[in-house]
């Protein structure tokens, strides 16, 4: 297992997210102005309707 730190933010889109991961993910660039503390992992959209 490898632990690294995070210092780089990078936009990626993506069609979906679920339980396993991002579906069809793209590259979209380095972003500089958010800092690794900012960001985190979009809602998996998998939660049930109410």
């Amino acid at each position: 297992m490898w632990w690294v730190e995070l210092v780089i933010v990078a936009e990626i889109a993506h069609r979906e997210a679920t339980s396993d991961g991002l579906r069809h993910p793209s590259f979209r660039g380095v972003r500089a102005d958010k800092l690794p503390a900012e960001i985190g992992l979009p809602d998996r959209g998998d939660e049930p309707l109410a």
